[in-house]
């Protein structure tokens, strides 16, 4: 029967169900309870657990007397099916499930079959003990069987409760959430001063659960407990309860106790329900014994948006108690708009009291800022409410002044007087933002233009600010000529960007402000004095273009004063030359300067202002330099001098006039004192020009400055040293030659050291300055000289020198390395240059030589003779005339080759005799083998084998004999090999292969001959045996 519950056929299962109930306990039971513990794997198992189960089922509700179960087989089933619920039996979901719903039958069961000997009472202790376990599939299904459980359970659990387990104690509270046994709630009252917090958790969750029965238990926690934390924790419960419990809080909030009433009030405050507000409204009259319970019942009454709640709490603003009437007028603000007119009322009254102030505080506090229903109210206001109310706005700050700019143009004459004095009346830190805001709008321009004009300090900057926005720009720009020359400085910093409409804007207002006042020179003077603040670039710009062009007819007697200001003379004189630069004004603008030149004061300004203007300024200042008056002169001359270049045309009309010899010198100290790296570039510009006048110009002058500088220490002479540099770092050809040409005209004395210098100087120097050295004399070649033997000297220099000195006179110094170019050149073991500096220089001076004839046929025959044969001079004369080696070295190779050919044959011969010397000894080795290995098998016949080990002997001594021949042969072909080697020794290395094969037979014959002593001693050994 019991195979028979793993059937697939549930027919045949319900029937062997049926026939094993009929069996009864006393046959069965033992046989299910196994089955049901046994958790082998197997196919149906979970099948079978459930059968047996419900057979357990039917035996335990058994009702007849005679075939119940007794006390110990009751328990025992208790005890095989209280563990299904455990993780055991986990994979089994079902089975878990109807075990349990067979344990809460049989603990519900307490008037039927389980009534006998209170068995309902076994199944829930045996439920108890698994509730503290571990495993969490365990007390998870026993929580749920207690929690089907009901009621009945209860008291067992109740007892429970004083468990020093946590846990034991959180779940016995999460199965009495479920249970819902109004029994429980002094317990779980109780519980909520619990140590464990999961207690606690579980204690809320079951006390709502409870609800609406467990609201007053709470409400007399709160009101009752010891603990302040425990009063807390029942207040935030009933927090969470929600509207259910306004009505019995406010059945007992009256009855005051201090220090708890005010927590019932805290649960109204939080649930918001409107029906507390009457109640809140009665406590609040009567709370004035308690202080923190008056203070709770404002807040209270805060949270509720009725308007039930303003009358009283504005009563209160008149107290004495500076924590309450502070509560009442955060709570006025926190009602906002159902408090505020109530509140403007409120401020119908003539003088300021301390109420009015709290009321205006409350308004002050409202957020939303109520800005528009206050203007709106200004309407039907009186007097002294309108008042007020601007104390309420001025106050208030940025947001109401945003307001209050709205309604600049209010139809209502009264509200706009308020509304523009209020904006007069406030700091323009705040009024300002909000009157610009409204910029954009033309019709409260005017209004607008007024205001800013009271806050000055700070319209102007942002003014100045908005002239960067398209919209609101030339508003901007139109207003602030208004503030006048206050705008002056916040306009520098304001208009910084090229280009941009700001500064064409800010132009407009400079040129304005000029316009429109009755001193324009005294406006002007102070935009001049601008320049002392060093504006950024932007500025800069806007104060130079303005000056020059819009106010060129005003400004130029303030510039002029500019000129006696230290500070201001490089701002000046760069305004100058913008209006020199306009042809209109140019001769006026030179005229006022040379004028300013006569006045002390002005003298040095006017000087910069001309020295800027540059050559437009020179024909008429040169007019001065042969003045009378002194200083007009010096003054004039130092002018011409920082000029520079672009005076250089007047310097040489000066210079080529010599009708006027006193004109021509001071043109020419003035010439003398200009600094060399200015003029240069413009000489040779000159230089390089296509019309004669500038090239006479550039000589006469070049020439001029070299013969002046030729009279200087030699570390002062710049012009040659820069001409030369020029040469260097530029690629004009043209123009290198010019200056080449000038340098022969200044002369050798002059030149050489500088060109030697420039050749150290510049290791890439170009060909045209070395070629110059071809032109010079004897002193020249010998510093040339010096320098190439200096050993100081860099290689590249001295490769150069070598060419040169070779062309020019053929020293000995540079024949030396011509004619010792082998010691530098190509060596034998890597194919390198040994010396490759030193070649350099033989190969250059080789090049010398030959190129300028010195070493010519007849030279080089004679010295070819004079050199003895086989050294390296006399091949090199040998192969510059001609002569070729190839040929006998090609011979040579041939005779080589051929006697590589005989050596390699003898070799082949000899090769061959060797290997069949080996053949012969490979075959001795294998009948000495073949030997041992017939004395190996035959050793049972001694006689025999001392036989054969005669013949053996005798073998032996004839292989001895052949030995010795081979030896002898051996030493024949060694004696040959010797003759080879002797006669040709370039087969040096096939010789030593010859030889490492021949120790190699050596070798092998010492191991034979060794293997041969071996057996014969042990032959010997045997026989002696």
């Amino acid at each position: 029967l019991i195979e028979r519950l793993q059937d697939a056929d549930a027919y045949t299962v319900e029937r062997a169900m049926h026939a094993l109930l009929r069996l009864g306990a006393e046959v069965a039971l033992a046989r299910i309870l196994r089955e049901l513990e046994d958790r082998t794997a197997r196919p149906a198992r979970a099948q079978v657990h459930q059968a047996a189960l419900m057979i357990l089922g039917y035996f335990c509700a058994e009702k007849d007397l005679r075939r119940q179960l007794t006390m110990a087989q009751y328990t025992r089933v208790l005890e095989a099916v209280v563990p299904v619920l455990t993780a055991n039996y986990q994979h089994e979901p079902e089975v878990q499930q109807l075990a349990r719903q067979l344990l809460v039958k049989l603990a519900c069961d307490a008037e039927g079959a389980g009534a006998r000997d209170n068995r309902w009472e076994k199944v829930i202790d045996m439920l108890l003990r698994y509730l503290p376990s571990q495993n969490e599939v365990t007390v998870r299904n026993v929580i749920l069987a207690f929690q089907e459980i009901g009621t009945i359970a209860t008291t067992r659990l109740l007892e429970q409760c004083n468990q020093p387990s946590d846990a034991m104690r959180a779940r016995i509270v999460e199965i009495l959430r479920v249970t819902h046994d109004p029994r429980s709630l002094p317990i779980l009252l109780r519980l909520l001063a619990d140590p464990a917090l999961a207690v606690r958790q579980q204690v809320d969750d079951a006390l709502r659960a409870y609800m609406p029965e467990s609201i007053p238990g709470l409400i007399n926690v709160v009101l009752e407990s010891p603990g302040d934390d425990v009063a807390d924790h029942a207040a935030q419960i009933l927090t969470s309860m929600g509207a259910v419990v306004v009505e019995p809080i406010t059945q007992v909030v009256f009855q005051i106790v201090p220090g708890r009433t005010r927590l019932l009030v805290g649960v109204l405050a939080q649930v918001r329900d409107v029906q507390a507000v009457p109640t809140l409204i009665t406590l609040l009259q009567a709370s004035h014994s308690e202080l923190l319970l008056t203070i709770a019942v404002i807040r209270a009454l805060a949270q509720f948006a009725d308007s039930r709640g303003v009358p009283p709490l504005l009563d209160m603003l008149e107290g004495t108690q500076p924590l309450v009437y502070e509560e009442v007028i955060n709570a006025l603000s926190q009602l906002g708009m159902v408090a505020l007119y109530e509140l403007i009322a409120a401020l119908d009254v003539q003088q300021t009291t301390a109420v009015t102030q709290r009321v205006q505080r409350a308004l002050l506090g409202m957020v939303p800022f109520p800005g528009e229903a206050l203007v709106a109210a200004l309407e039907q206001s009186s007097n002294s409410q309108a008042q007020h109310i601007m104390v309420v706005m001025q106050m208030q700050g940025a947001e109401a002044a945003h307001v209050l700019a709205r309604h600049l143009l209010h139809q209502d004459a009264r509200v706009r007087n308020y509304i523009y004095q209020a904006l007069a009346d406030m700091p323009g830190s705040v009024a300002v933002p909000a009157l610009l805001e409204m910029l954009d709008q033309p019709a409260v321009q005017s209004p607008l233009s007024s205001l800013l004009l009271k806050h000055p300090g700070t319209a102007i900057s942002s003014l100045v600010e908005l002239l960067r926005e398209p919209e609101r720009g030339d508003v901007a720009a139109e207003i602030l000529p208004l503030f006048g020359t206050a705008v002056l400085v916040p306009l520098l910093s304001g208009v910084n960007d090229p280009g941009s409409r700001a500064r064409e804007r800010a132009q407009r207002i400079l040129v304005i402000l000029v316009r429109q006042s009755k001193d324009e020179q005294q406006i002007v003077r102070e935009i001049v004095q601008l320049f002392n603040l060093a504006p950024p670039a932007g500025a800069y710009e806007m104060l130079l273009s303005v000056l020059s062009n819009e106010l060129a007819d005003v400004s130029m007697p303030v510039l002029l004063e500019g000129l006696e200001d230290a500070h201001l003379l490089a701002d000046v004189a760069e305004v100058f030359l913008r209006l020199a630069q306009r042809e209109t004004l140019r001769t006026a603008v030179l005229e006022q300067l040379l004028q300013a030149l006569l006045v002390d004061e002005r003298r040095r300004g006017a000087a910069n202002a001309l020295v800027k203007i540059g050559p437009y300024a020179v024909e008429p200042v040169g007019e001065l330099i042969t003045e009378q008056n002194a200083p007009l002169a010096k003054i004039a001359r130092e002018i011409l001098r920082e000029i520079g270049k672009d005076a250089l045309g007047f310097i040489w009309k000066a210079h080529s006039d010599t009708s006027n010899p006193s004109r021509r010198a001071i043109a020419l100290e003035i010439f003398h004192s200009m600094r060399t790296e200015i003029v240069k570039d413009k000489l040779i510009a000159s230089l390089d020009s296509q019309q004669p006048d500038d090239v006479a110009m550039a000589v006469a002058l070049l020439l001029e400055r070299i013969r002046h500088e030729a009279t200087h220490h030699y570390a002062d002479r710049e012009m040659i040293p820069l001409l030369i540099e020029y040469m260097q770092t530029h690629k004009k050809d043209a123009t290198n030659l010019r200056i080449l040409a000038l340098l022969l005209l200044v002369g050798e004395q002059a030149i050489i050291d500088h060109l030697v210098q420039a050749l150290s100087e510049y290791p890439r120097h170009r060909k045209q300055l070395v070629y110059v050295f071809l032109l010079l004399g004897n002193s020249a070649q010998d510093l040339l000289l010096n320098v190439f033997n200096d050993p100081d000297t860099k290689v590249e220099v001295r490769a150069e020198l070598a060419t040169v000195l070779g062309m020019i006179d053929a020293p000995e110094a540079v024949a030396d390395y011509a004619q010792n170019i082998s010691a530098y050149g190509i060596g034998t073991t890597h194919g390198l240059a040994l010396f490759p500096d030193q070649l350099a220089i033989a190969l250059r001076a080789l090049g010398g030589l030959l190129a300028s004839s010195y070493w010519n046929m007849q030279k080089l025959q004679a010295l070819r003779e004079a050199s003895l044969a086989g050294t390296p001079a006399h091949e090199l004369f040998s192969v510059l005339l001609g002569w070729r080696y190839e040929p006998q070295i090609e011979q040579l190779r041939n005779e080589l080759q051929s006697e590589r050919d005989t050596r390699r044959k003898e070799l082949i011969v000899m090769t061959a005799r060797l290997a069949a010397e080996q053949q012969e000894k490979s075959r001795l080795e294998s009948e000495l083998e073949e030997a041992q290995r017939e004395h190996t098998f035959k050793s049972d016949e001694l006689q025999q084998a001392t036989r054969k080990n005669e013949d053996m002997r005798m073998n032996m001594d004839k292989m001895h004999k052949e030995k010795d021949k081979v030896y002898a042969d051996l030493n024949k072909l060694a004696h040959e090999k010797d003759a080879v080697l002797a006669n040709y020794e370039k087969i040096v290395q096939e010789r030593n292969k010859l030889a490492s094969k021949l120790e190699s037979v050596v070798q092998e014959n010492k191991e034979l001959s060794t293997q041969n002593q071996q057996l014969t001693w042990q032959l010997e050994h045997r026989h002696g045996r």
